[in-house]
């Protein structure tokens, strides 16, 4: 589901968080995990409701989302340090997806 190429997606999405338009991703990690898992299973970004917080640490934070049916996925978002080294302002890093897993529940 995640890109072949993920460092070059963290860079585009490190990119996009620095314009006018991408700014939210500095400060709303929970949108960039609703974001990212549309953009994968390509739905609209209002569709993915109710995705909650299960895990977090300083720089990474895990949400989990359970699709109607019978599947769960699991979004993982973080700060990757190295994107600090390609930031306009320093010590300034927009979370990025890092993984998304999908689990079919019985």
């Amino acid at each position: 589901m995640i890109s072949i190429l993920p460092y070059h997606d963290m860079l585009e999405a490190e990119e996009k968080a620095e314009t006018a338009e991408g700014g939210w991703a500095f400060d709303d990690p929970e949108r960039v995990a609703v974001d990212g898992l549309a953009k994968l299973l390509k739905l609209d970004e209002k569709s993915v409701t109710g995705m909650k917080e299960t895990r977090k640490s300083q720089g990474k934070i895990i949400y989990e989302w359970h699709a109607r049916g019978k599947t769960r996925y699991m979004v993982v978002v973080n700060r990757p340090y190295w994107l600090s080294f390609y930031s306009r302002k320093q010590g300034r890093v927009a979370w990025v997806l890092a993984a998304a897993y999908e689990e079919c529940v019985d």
